[in-house]
């Protein structure tokens, strides 16, 4: 996921795990720099918030989670 937004500039969203899912709001952030990539693909990433979000709905169809937002 961070590979597709870092080489299509796009933002990602952050929220915080908790026992029974996800909280209900997160924030945004941008990928301000890579610092260095390992050869299995990994990254390290310096990023920068930049909006609230409310989680509206999630998806589970990809190896990571997606939500339609507000």
């Amino acid at each position: 996921m961070i590979a597709e937004c870092w080489t299509g500039k796009k933002p990602f969203g952050v929220v915080r795990a908790k026992e029974n899912g996800i909280a209900e709001i997160g924030c945004t952030a941008e990928i301000v720099t890579v610092g260095k990539e390992y050869p299995d693909g990994r990254l390290d990433i310096i990023t920068r918030g930049v909006r609230r979000f409310e989680v509206m709905e999630v998806s589970q169809e990809r190896a990571f989670l997606q939500a339609e937002v507000l």
